[in-house]
């Protein structure tokens, strides 16, 4: 084996470290390039949080910054990032971008935006900053096409300064650490001819699980064996577990199962997916579930509805046609046969896109871009030769 080229130095503003999608990807690109042999600053805003541990142990050196004004915390995150010399500086959320840019300009590094999510999303968080968020680094990664492709038709940014990253699961873990299908099943209460309708996420206003009742309402007229099962909690849960108390086709018929970090290790308990937000970037939950071998019915929110068309594993409505999801759900939760089939397609995805072996190559391919586009040579020569030395 060649001689170890020198290592790219990459200095990481972790906005949150919360048990959240976009945490849960964070975790995955710390990983993958410790891997790759990258030498890792982590910048917490957020103390150690959920992942903070597992993060501490990847990286070279973890700092917390998480007291003062946009000010003081600019300065202070400049301070640790320019200590560290780093080639490049990368936010993990948006509402970081500009300390991360602050930081970069500081030590003259490269700076890389997040765009978790789609526009709507972003601005509804970032207010009157959401644009200088995603126009001030010098390049921007997104976990979505549709997000990727807004930020430069709304924000007028050069598409070749915008880089889509596929949200990974890590396949290889999940099938370790998947749980009995008999687990979720006893949680739910289900009995064998159930067929349990998952839905997975923070129960707030917002996320369409208002929706999703709607839904299996109408669903369960049509095939009574439809059981919900909700993973998750959040201050909208006793207004839903309300409407199920009032709609007659709902009691018994919804099991909320409470909140599960890793939701993912309890699906093969489930039949069929159901999501019905109308905002999101790339659904972890909707990968996960696809690693389960589950079919999915959603909304086109995000790259949701092109990962389930170009899967071929389930079906999309729009959110207004409640009527029609319906209809597809109780027609899917009437035929095991056609369950297994499409459950095939969706895993067989997930293995040859989405798996996590694959996000090393895309990481390495934003960056050398994001080199090669500002005319930084020696750091896209030296990106490119340890790409190829962590291929070895």
């Amino acid at each position: 084996m060649a001689a170890q080229p020198e290592r790219i130095r990459i200095a990481i503003v972790a906005g949150l470290l919360t048990p959240g999608g976009a945490e849960k990807q964070l975790a995955y690109h710390v990983r993958c390039l410790a891997e790759s042999g990258a030498t890792l600053l982590i910048v917490s805003l957020n103390g150690d949080g959920h992942y903070g541990p597992d993060l501490r142990s990847l990286a070279d050196e973890f700092v917390s910054i998480e007291s003062g004004g946009r000010v003081a915390r600019t300065v202070k995150i400049a301070r640790a990032v320019r200590r560290f010399n780093p080639d490049i500086v990368q936010a993990s959320h948006t509402f970081a971008n500009l300390y991360a840019v602050a930081a970069a300009r500081a030590c003259g590094a490269m700076s890389i935006g997040a765009l978790r999510g789609v526009m709507q999303t972003s601005a509804d968080a970032n207010g009157w900053l959401n644009r200088w968020h995603l126009t001030m680094p010098d390049a921007v990664v997104a976990n979505s096409r549709r997000g990727a492709e807004e930020v430069c038709r709304l924000l007028n940014r050069d598409a070749a300064s915008v880089h889509v990253v596929d949200n990974a699961v890590d396949l290889a873990a999940v099938d370790r650490e998947m749980r009995p299908r008999a687990e979720l099943r006893q949680l739910a209460g289900l009995g064998d001819a159930d067929v349990a309708v998952l839905g997975v996420g923070t129960l707030r206003d917002g996320k369409g699980f208002d929706r999703y009742l709607r839904v299996l309402a109408a669903a369960r007229a049509q095939s009574p064996q439809l059981k919900g099962v909700l993973i998750g909690d959040g201050p909208a849960r006793a207004a839903l577990e309300e409407v199920c108390n009032r709609t007659p086709s709902l009691r018994g018929g919804v099991s909320f199962a409470g909140r599960h970090p890793e939701a993912v290790r309890l699906m093969r308990g489930a039949d069929i997916f159901l999501m019905t937000s109308e905002h999101e970037g790339v659904p972890n939950t909707l990968i996960e579930a696809m690693a389960a071998g589950l079919p999915s019915v959603v909304t086109p929110a995000g790259d949701a509805g092109r990962i389930v068309e170009e899967s071929g594993s389930g079906f999309v409505h729009l959110p207004s046609d409640e009527a029609a999801m319906a209809s597809t759900l109780a027609a899917i939760g009437r035929s095991a046969s056609e369950r297994s089939r499409l459950g095939g397609r969706a895993r067989f995805y997930v293995e040859t896109e989405l798996d996590y072996p694959l996000l090393r190559a895309r990481l390495w391919r934003a960056y050398s871009a994001t080199a090669a586009m500002g005319h930084r040579r020696g750091l896209l020569a030296r990106l490119n030769a340890m790409h190829a030395y962590s291929r070895s």
